[in-house]
């Protein structure tokens, strides 16, 4: 296996295709448009807006061709992840009670993308209200996501569709959601980069606000995924309206937390590709410093499951008010199709959570925060370094019934695979999933990186440099029309 990430057509390289005239922005959603056509049994996608997104391309050729100074964006065609709002299609959530449901705005981070001149091809697919790992619908609509590289397999989720179709060539980018887990575990599952930004509070996170059929507003954000890290600096600059230089990183400088916890028990399948990632950041120089972390099963679940459960209580209601939808939580409970699913949004109505919530907002959640903040003082870390997920994807047949046995006991599928991502977001940290390579079988692996809180830029530089020095997962050839 050759050492080093080569970056294919990735967005940045899309973008730059555009700008020097070598493909119209016609063209590229031409391509990307035939791609979702030839690869709809991945169900990637929820629905296509094929004529604005070839005339809204003919209108950015039209200004190349005048002359017109052109936006940094100009000719990327975009998926988006079907909880964030887009006046021209749906917002279905994947869940029957909101097939039909129109928002009233377009979610602002996204409105920043498409001003800044993205095109919006369609809307992704996802595991049912956000509320899963698998996108494995049981029900005639809308159909399981289906992995690239294995179409037996979970892509991940909830924002599989985009990963799928970024992993198989649709387009090189999109915009997801993230609440637990929800951007990095499809990310790692599909062998393409997925980063979850900071989150400090309720109402200050990195991206402008709103726009998204919620679960929590404390833990979700909208993220972006691509093909490299560098794709997602560059949408992430949209959307912060952040354009400074980008920071050049040393890994021979870096400093990484390895905590046993977030490693063990780990799938022998995923070991040697991720051992062997830590042995090569080790010959770069790199330190990699052990850390203890053991307690962290105790503190998380004082904040995740209590925060998760009960903000759904208010936070969709006040949703669907601000659009004026004649729905009620109770009526899309109803018509949930996935049982989990169901289930879950029955115990947020019963308010099994409640009681424990103004102490897991006020006291467990800045506890967890300190925690980190502790481990990277005490230890001088530039970032955390562990396995994205604890095992690959699984068969979508296997899902409903899998139990993981996780230090002694047996899991879910959903606590198996949201185990290391969710105490980073209950915890406020940006975290990013990257590509380390495949098992022997052939399925991605995926690395994750935590820094500090509000250290989104710093984050991504080290990303960027370690990337570097990783193995890729295989990515479809992108077709271009010339």
């Amino acid at each position: 296996m050759s050492m080093g990430r080569t970056v294919g057509s990735d967005a940045v390289a899309m973008v730059q295709s555009f700008s020097r005239g070598e493909l119209s922005a016609e063209a590229l959603v031409e391509a990307s448009l035939r791609r979702a056509s030839s690869r709809a049994s991945l169900n990637a996608v929820i629905e296509l807006a094929a004529p604005k997104a070839l005339a809204t391309a003919r209108a950015l050729d039209l200004r190349r061709r005048r002359g017109e100074s052109l936006p940094p964006l100009a000719g990327l065609p975009l998926l988006v992840k079907d909880n964030i709002d887009w006046v021209e299609l749906p917002t279905t959530g994947a869940t029957p009670a909101l097939r039909d449901f129109i928002p009233s705005a377009t979610a602002p981070p996204l409105t920043r993308l498409i001003e800044a001149g993205a095109i919006v091809i369609g809307k992704a697919n996802l595991h049912e209200l956000a509320s899963g790992v698998t996108c494995a619908h049981q029900g005639d609509w809308p159909s399981p996501v289906r992995n690239p590289h294995a179409p037996e397999r979970i892509a991940g989720g909830s924002s599989g569709g985009n990963a799928a179709a970024i992993a198989a060539g649709i387009v090189t980018c999109g915009l997801g959601t993230d609440t637990g887990g929800s951007l990095r575990i499809p990310a790692a599952l599909c062998g393409i980069v997925g980063f979850r930004p900071s989150r400090f509070s309720l109402g200050h996170q990195r991206y402008p606000q709103g726009g998204v059929l919620p679960i929590s507003p404390r833990h979700d954000t909208v993220g972006p995924m691509g093909r490299s890290v560098r794709d997602i600096q560059m949408l992430d600059a949209v959307m912060t309206g952040n354009r400074r230089r980008v920071e050049e990183v040393r890994p021979a400088k870096l400093r990484l937390g390895v905590a046993p916890w977030f490693w063990s028990p780990l799938d022998p399948r995923l070991r040697d590709a991720l051992e062997q990632a830590l042995q090569r950041f080790a010959e770069v120089g790199v330190t990699l410093v052990e850390v203890d972390l053991d307690e962290l099963d105790t503190l998380n679940a004082r904040v995740s499951p209590v925060i998760n459960l009960h903000e759904p209580s208010f936070a969709i209601p006040a949703y669907l008010a601000k659009h004026r939808a004649p729905l009620t939580l109770e009526e899309i409970i109803a018509g949930v199709v996935d049982d989990d699913v169901r289930r879950a949004f029955e115990r947020t109505l019963a308010g099994e959570t409640a009681p424990l919530y103004q102490q897991a907002c006020e006291q467990h959640a800045p506890a967890l925060s300190a925690r980190f903040d502790r481990l990277f003082t005490a230890h001088r870390l530039d970032a955390l370094c562990l396995p994205t997920t604890l095992l690959p994807a699984l068969p979508i047949t296997s899902v409903a019934k899998a139990r993981i046995p996780i230090a002694g006991r047996l899991h879910s599928c959903f606590d198996a695979y949201i185990r290391n991502t969710t105490p980073l977001s209950s915890a406020g940290l940006p975290s990013i999933s990257l590509p380390a390579g495949t098992t022997r079988d052939g399925l991605p692996v995926g690395l994750e990186l935590a820094g500090s809180r509000g250290d989104d830029d710093r984050l991504l530089a080290i990303a960027a440099a370690l990337e570097a020095l990783l193995d890729p997962s295989p990515l479809a050839n992108l077709e271009h029309a010339g």
